[in-house]
């Protein structure tokens, strides 16, 4: 298989590493503060802070790209989702922290 059949999915990355940490933030909202909510707090806590290296990592891919393998190779993975992506999980933790205000204004 060609580099850039795996690359066709690099958006997925940044995306799910933005959307996992959503993911335990919200268990940890609606769970029973029992096991569930535990694990899903550790869980939360080490993903809080890999969710802006994770984007770091995929930028730093995607130029990359750019320097090595030209325009071409960026056109066929779809740069501007996986950028924003990316810069989305850059700025990851202080859209948690907003994110976990509102989530706590609805639980009161």
């Amino acid at each position: 298989m060609h580099l850039k059949n795996h690359l066709h999915f690099l958006w997925l990355v940044p995306a799910l590493a933005f959307l996992l940490p959503v993911l335990m933030m919200l268990i940890m909202a609606v769970a029973p503060p029992g096991a569930l909510g535990a694990i899903a707090t550790e869980i939360y806590k080490k993903l809080f802070w890999m969710t802006p290296v994770i984007g770091i990592i995929v930028l730093c891919v995607l130029l990359v790209l750019l320097l090595i393998r030209g325009g071409t190779l960026l056109k066929q993975i779809n740069p501007g989702r996986t950028i924003a992506l990316a810069l989305l999980d850059v700025i990851a933790p202080a859209v948690f922290l907003v994110l976990q205000v509102i989530l706590s204004g609805f639980l009161r």
